[in-house]
């Protein structure tokens, strides 16, 4: 019998619009392939192997945030080696 695999579940409360002065999606939402090519994105590019990832997505009136947005992080995740499992909207 193989080693059984063990997950692990991270849960974010947040309207998911990164803002530094490096990388702001208060302007537009980048697609994420266009983000991997950043030196910003070889920095804070995190280790999610097998890890579920669950958002709390705390909605705003700005419409930023969207289908393209959700998109965005999903791929971020997978990048990772994560699985965004949901995105759960709240207003904020």
């Amino acid at each position: 019998l193989g080693a059984e695999v063990k997950y692990r579940r991270l849960v974010i409360v947040s309207d998911m619009l990164q803002n530094t002065e490096e990388f702001s999606q208060y302007q537009r939402i980048v697609p994420f392939v266009e983000f991997k090519r950043t030196e910003y994105y070889l920095r804070v590019r995190a280790d999610l192997a097998q890890v579920d990832v669950e958002i709390i997505y705390l909605r705003r009136e700005e419409g930023r945030q969207g289908k393209d947005h959700i998109e965005f992080w999903q791929e971020y995740f997978a990048d990772c080696g994560g699985t965004l499992v949901s995105a759960k909207a709240l207003q904020g």
